[in-house]
């Protein structure tokens, strides 16, 4: 079963962050998956949070709340990058590279957010990731929580 998972293509790549605390770990994975169909390469890709393997122990807050979907929403706006810049690619290695790109640049991303945001208790940084996040997907994620 997994040869075959490995075979058609998918891939995932996961962003795992842990509190000092280990009050939380969190993963936020990109999936791709390539399948080839005649002459013809269909590539699909989600933004996926990992319920199995990810847990939180923060206390249930609006601030709470806010750091985690704003955390998925850099990853769904890496994804959407990735998909406009492969679409109409033919070439499967070259789409796997580029995958694999903008994976990092999500891992770079989502640690520069980790750090400076402190787990949703520095409110000065969290409107500046609101705002980054705000700008590509029109989601206000302090004012959906009413922060």
């Amino acid at each position: 079963m997994l040869n075959d998972f490995k075979r058609r293509g998918a891939n995932s790549s996961s962003v795992n962050f842990y509190s000092i605390y280990n009050r939380y770990r969190l993963y936020i994975k990109i999936y791709m998956d390539i399948n080839l169909v005649g002459d013809s390469i269909h590539v699909q890709l989600a933004t996926i949070f990992d319920p199995f393997t990810s847990y939180s122990y923060l206390e249930k807050s609006p601030e709470s709340l806010a750091f985690i979907n704003i955390l998925f929403d850099l990853a769904e706006i890496q994804k959407r990058a990735l998909a406009k810049k492969i679409n109409g690619m033919k070439d499967v290695k070259l789409i796997q590279k580029t995958y694999d790109e903008h994976v990092a640049e999500f891992k770079e991303i989502a640690s520069d957010y980790y750090t400076s945001v402190l787990g949703g208790k520095k409110m000065d940084e969290m409107e500046r990731w609101n705002d980054y996040t705000f700008l590509p997907l029109g989601i206000d994620n302090l004012n959906a929580v009413r922060l």
